[in-house]
């Protein structure tokens, strides 16, 4: 990616937190140095992936390739982008700069090494980036940050992003994480919210029996429970023969089969609505004891069409 010299991150920060990045790659027009005002390219970076984005060379030339070759300069991802972030900030607690831009090398032993420290960083990391830094700084000026690694936090939740919501528009699905906020909607206008795991390997999702008490199920349980004979006796009968015995069972939507470490057994299963990621789906949940679990609900492939798990995304409380 490099003709020559030394490629570096120019990563600007105020107030000890980190508001724009961008990759600055030397060319054989700027001589193998990187900068941009003799050519270089400038690649902006996501601030919270740490994965290029857009890319210009000079001042104002918009690319997509390394001129002169099929090297695609968007969709990179920087190693060590958390550690470059909090060296960046380390660099303007330590300097005593109140806005700089640190320019950060990656060593083949060490790893991010400072190469230049800058009060009066060039603006062109905001055409690399497609975006104004004047409102970012205005967002952020008056924060009281305590720790560097409160700052580095701050910049990737406050100012990254682009590659998920990119992501999100040409796939049309929401990216989630394994874990989730949701919110559950009973039976009578109960509302209760709670942390769920994002199970793929799950087919149906499912939800604790006293959660479920909560959201108003409670005659629904109790009535199925009075009625079920067991797996052994339910396992060799028709659908019809098995839905005759539960027919009676006040919204009861179906039953399913849970395999778990305490054996397999035939549970009731209700319709509520699930509110997961900003959108609300009609959902049929399996009611399972999970009192000894970590998480009281568990959202199955059934319900996750219309999302994208990301295992690295962090759910935000």
């Amino acid at each position: 990616y490099t003709f020559k010299g030394i490629p570096d991150i120019r990563v600007i920060v105020f107030n000890k937190i980190p508001v724009m990045a961008m990759l600055r790659l030397p060319t054989k027009e700027s001589g193998g140095k990187a900068n941009l005002q003799q050519g270089a390219i400038g690649v902006g970076i996501d601030m919270a992936s740490g994965i290029t984005t857009t890319a210009i060379q000079g001042k104002n030339k918009l690319i997509e390739k390394i001129p002169g070759t099929r090297m695609v300069l968007s969709g990179l991802k920087i190693p060590y982008w958390k550690d470059i972030l909090t060296l960046a900030v380390r660099s303007q607690e330590v300097s005593g700069l109140g806005f700089l831009g640190a320019d950060i090398t990656i060593d083949r032993e060490k790893g991010p090494v400072i190469l230049e420290l800058n009060a009066r960083p060039g603006l062109s990391i905001q055409l690399a980036n497609c975006s104004g830094i004047k409102s970012r700084l205005e967002r952020i000026a008056g924060l009281k940050i305590k720790t560097v690694e409160k700052g580095v936090r701050m910049g990737m939740d406050l100012f990254g992003g682009e590659i998920e919501e990119g992501v999100e528009e040409i796939s049309g699905r929401k990216i989630i994480g394994p874990v989730e906020k949701i919110r559950l909607f009973g039976k009578n206008g109960q509302e209760i919210e709670v942390e769920a795991k994002i199970d793929t390997g799950a087919n149906h999702s499912s939800i604790d029996t006293d959660l479920a008490k909560n959201l108003g199920f409670a005659e629904t349980i109790a009535e199925f429970e009075k009625l079920n004979p067991g797996y052994e006796s339910l396992k060799n009968m028709l659908p019809a023969e098995r839905e005759k015995i539960f027919k009676e069972v006040p919204n009861l939507a179906d039953t399913t089969i849970v395999h778990s470490s305490h054996g397999t057994t035939y549970r009731p299963m209700v319709k509520l609505e699930i509110l997961i990621g900003g959108l609300k789906t009609l959902s049929k949940v399996s009611i399972i004891e999970r009192a000894g679990l970590k998480f009281p609900v568990i959202i199955g492939r059934k319900n996750l069409s219309k999302f994208l798990i990301d295992v690295n995304k962090i759910h935000k409380i």
